[in-house]
């Protein structure tokens, strides 16, 4: 069944991510770590980051065909895949590169503002799109397209 295949991908995923989270992204020396009884709530986060990470994964794997079959052209279809993907995808590395880089190096921090901020903005005008032509492609057609006149006439019956 493909939704267990979908939970399988995505597990494993986020499995491999949080074993990799610090061995990708140390934590830098000169960091201050949170008191010890916070740090099961970043773990947390983190574990739940690698999970969203592990889902956006499996949705490029799996849901393509259906996006596609939502409606839209191809283009919007490609873009609202993508987007939807991307918000998934990014959170594990977007916190990593937040966690490990020092608020005083403004020139790493302008690339995680590109690279992940204003990617998201995109991310969601291209969701918005295909969602806008997926709906289209979905609703019946107006009720409105008989002529002024017979609308009247049926008003007038009553």
């Amino acid at each position: 069944m493909q939704s267990f295949r979908f939970l399988g991908v995505t597990l494993a995923t986020a499995s491999i991510a949080f074993a990799l989270t610090l061995v990708i992204w140390p934590i830098p020396p000169e960091i201050t770590l949170p008191p010890a009884g916070l740090i099961p709530y970043f773990v947390f986060v983190i574990a739940c980051e690698c999970l969203s990470f592990g889902f956006g994964v499996a949705f490029l794997i799996f849901a393509y065909p259906l996006v596609r079959r939502l409606g839209g052209s191809r283009l919007t279809a490609w873009g609202g895949y993508l987007g939807i993907a991307w918000f998934s995808l990014n959170w594990w590395p977007h916190e990593s590169f937040h966690r490990t880089t020092l608020s005083i190096s403004f020139e790493k921090q302008i690339w995680i503002q590109f690279g992940f901020h204003l990617t998201l903005i995109i991310a969601a005008v291209l969701v918005a799109r295909f969602f806008d032509a997926a709906v289209r492609s979905l609703a019946p057609a107006p009720v409105l397209s008989q002529p002024a006149s017979s609308r009247k006439a049926v008003l007038s019956h009553d």
